[in-house]
């Protein structure tokens, strides 16, 4: 990863650093791996927090595109993610955004229409 930078998208996922952690079982996990979310993780985040409250969307949806703080696999808790720092609640939602947009810049597959 570039010096300075707290992310960088590998193989279709954001892989970085926090600088205050994820709170976790054993303690704040730094390190993250945050997957590009499906239309199963959208309808499951407005499921549990209302589309119209962007935050609470936006903060069920990591909680699904979470696969890896530090050695914790999950499943994440919204009580997780309510308990990060703001530069790191920061660091997420920019991972998640950059996810957004290599998703988008993907033409579909061969034989997709």
């Amino acid at each position: 990863m570039a010096k300075g930078k707290q992310f960088e998208i590998v193989n279709g996922k954001a892989v970085g650093r926090l600088t205050f952690g994820i709170p976790v079982p054993g303690g704040p996990a730094l390190d993250f791996v945050l997957r590009e979310y499906t239309v199963a993780d959208l309808i499951d985040a407005e499921q549990e927090a209302s589309a119209m409250t962007p935050i609470g969307f936006n903060a069920q949806l990591l909680c699904l595109q979470l696969e890896r703080a530090g050695e914790f696999a999950g499943p994440f808790t919204i009580n997780m993610i309510r308990g990060l720092k703001a530069a790191d609640w920061q660091v997420l939602r920019g991972a998640q955004q950059a996810l957004e947009a290599v998703g988008e810049a993907e033409p579909p597959s061969a034989g997709q229409s």
